[in-house]
Formats: structure tokens, C-alpha cells, sequence
């Protein structure tokens, strides 16, 4: 009786696809990669990763958006200090004191 050993060579390959897959799998965490490991759930998945990308880009513009308003109230700031500047010139020279009083003799 001779042995075969055709069938011990190929279980190794055998076994090999479905780990190269599994690890494929694992490697990029991706549940779902292509249609054939679930073509539903893969239809589902892209709309959740749309979602997500939509949501990045969302939350991006909203934090530039938010630099913007920041900017924008620092230059309110900047223009109400000299408004309130010029205003307080100005009574101190209806008032003949400060800085202004001090040119009145020429």
C-alpha cells in the first residue's frame, strides 16, 4: 500500500486562501471590502462611508468657519477700541485737557 501524499500537499494551499483573506480582511479593518463578501451590506457600507467623508468635509469648513467669525470679532474689537479712542480725544478736547489742550497755543 503506497502512500499518497497529493492530498497533504494541497492542504496547505487550501488553507492559505482563506487566511491570505482573513488577513487581508484584518489588515485595513474593513469588515466589508468587496460585493462578494456581502453585496448588501456592501451597498450599505459605502452609503456609511459617503456619510462620514460628507461629515469630515462638514466639520472642517465648520472650524474654518469658526477661524473666520474669531478673526472677524477681533477686528471689531480692534475698530470699537479706536472708536472709543477717537470719542475720548474728543471730549478732552471739548473739555480743554489732554493731549489736544497742549496744541491750543499755537
Amino acid at each position: 500500500m503506497a502512500l499518497s501524499l497529493a492530498g497533504i500537499a494541497s492542504t496547505p494551499q487550501r488553507s492559505a486562501s482563506p487566511l491570505a483573506a482573513a488577513l487581508e480582511t484584518l489588515s485595513d479593518g474593513l469588515r466589508i471590502k468587496r460585493g462578494t463578501d456581502a453585496p448588501g451590506s456592501l451597498v450599505a457600507a459605502e452609503a456609511q462611508r459617503a456619510g462620514v467623508a460628507a461629515l469630515s468635509r462638514t466639520l472642517d469648513s465648520l472650524s474654518s468657519a469658526t477661524q473666520d467669525a474669531q478673526t472677524g470679532g477681533q477686528a471689531l474689537e480692534a475698530a470699537s477700541k479706536l472708536i472709543q479712542d477717537a470719542r475720548d480725544m474728543a471730549l478732552a478736547s471739548a473739555h480743554g485737557t489732554g493731549p489736544a489742550a497742549a496744541y491750543s497755543e499755537f
